[in-house]
């Protein structure tokens, strides 16, 4: 006798596959989509949100392999917003160029990173004043001798928009200017250094938030020899008394 599998022939409704959308849906409210680039790149969050979420659906493994697939489209769509893809969207942020930098042995020297928003749109600052936002960062690679400290991010601005106008967030629009400083360490050999870096934002307008993006910074530490102390003293002036 042939075994009937439940929900084919046997009368019974079929799984709630039609009811997935509306579960996810409420699972992950409306303003949790400016989130979408961190539950891209953080696969830690990714799978805490299908393990809560299959632990609290009671659901069986045919239903919560779906429900896999479903978030993974819905992760999809977060680098899809409006119609852009995640490797060819433009970039909503540019940045100067940075002047070589000049710094004797043992010394510091400021440097400065301007960068320019589209208008239009708005980054987060450095210090968002929520935990499941990206922040604004710069991070760099540096050679041997060479340091990159005291780093300082502009304020950011407290503004509303229209996906949440209840509350304000804190965003960066317009231009803004990371200061920090070049350190020269002590004995560090005269002559050129590259250092390398990326600085990491995440562009929204007042409808949506777009993919994570990393703009490269480059520029050139020249270290000058240090400064040799006159260890003989001048003759005194005898009318030095």
């Amino acid at each position: 006798m042939k075994a009937v599998l439940r929900g084919e022939n046997d009368g019974s409704p079929p799984p709630p596959q039609r009811r997935l959308g509306a579960s996810i849906k409420h699972a992950i409210p409306a303003r949790a989509a400016r989130a979408c680039g961190k539950i891209q790149t953080d696969p830690l969050l990714y799978n805490m949100i299908c393990t809560i979420m299959i632990s609290k659906t009671m659901i069986s493994k045919t239903t919560a392999s779906v429900l896999l697939r479903s978030l993974g489209i819905l992760v999809v769509l977060c680098g899809l917003v409006q119609g852009q893809s995640p490797l060819g969207s433009p970039s909503r942020l540019t940045l100067d160029p940075v002047q070589p930098v000049t710094v004797q042995a043992g010394h510091e020297s400021p440097v400065e990173f301007t960068f320019h928003i589209v208008h239009g749109f708005h980054v987060n600052s450095n210090q968002p004043l929520t935990p499941e936002l990206i922040p604004t960062q710069i991070h760099f690679s540096v050679p041997d001798g060479v340091v990159i400290g005291k780093l300082k991010y502009p304020s950011g601005e407290l503004m509303s928009f229209p996906f949440d106008p209840s509350n304000k967030l804190s965003v960066y629009s317009g231009e803004g200017t990371i200061k920090a400083v070049v350190i020269a360490q002590p004995g560090a050999s005269s002559g050129p250094y590259n250092v390398h870096g990326e600085l990491k934002y995440q562009a929204c307008d007042n409808n949506a938030c777009y993919p994570p993006k990393k703009l490269p910074v480059e520029f050139t530490v020249k270290i000058a020899a240090a400064a040799r102390s006159h260890s003989h003293s001048s003759p005194q002036s005898p009318h030095i008394h």
